[in-house]
C-alpha cells in the first residue's frame, strides 16, 4: 500500500483536542414557554433524569492540556507493552490510584 493511501488514523497517534464546551459553535434560539405553560418553582420542579440514570457519574472528563499530554504519553509507553491494554482502563486506573494516594495524603 503507497503511502498516500494509508489512512491518518493512528491508535497510538496524538488526540485532537474538543471544542470548548463554554463558547457554543451555533447560536442556538430561545423559545419562550406558551402562556398556558406556566412553570413550575425550582423547588418543586422534578428533575429531568439522565438518559444513563441519575446516579451514574459522567464517563468523559476534560484534561487541561499539559495533563491531557502526560497522560496520552503513559499511555502509550504502556500500551507498548500490553497490547490489549484500552485507553479507557489505564485512564480509569490512574484515576483510582490518584484519588487513593490523595486520600492517603489527607489523613
Amino acid at each position: 500500500m503507497s503511502a498516500s493511501k494509508r489512512s491518518a488514523f493512528s491508535l497510538l497517534g496524538q488526540p485532537q483536542p474538543l471544542p470548548d464546551d463554554d463558547a457554543p459553535s451555533v447560536e442556538t434560539p430561545r423559545v419562550r414557554p406558551a402562556p398556558h405553560e406556566a412553570a413550575e418553582p425550582a423547588s418543586t420542579a422534578e428533575p429531568h433524569p439522565s438518559p444513563r440514570g441519575d446516579k451514574a457519574p459522567p464517563g468523559t472528563i476534560r484534561l487541561n492540556e499539559a495533563a491531557g499530554r502526560s497522560l496520552w504519553e503513559a499511555f502509550a509507553a504502556e500500551k507498548a507493552t500490553n497490547p490489549f491494554l484500552s485507553y479507557r482502563q489505564f485512564a480509569s486506573d490512574v484515576i483510582a490510584r490518584g484519588l487513593k494516594a490523595r486520600a492517603r495524603a489527607h489523613r
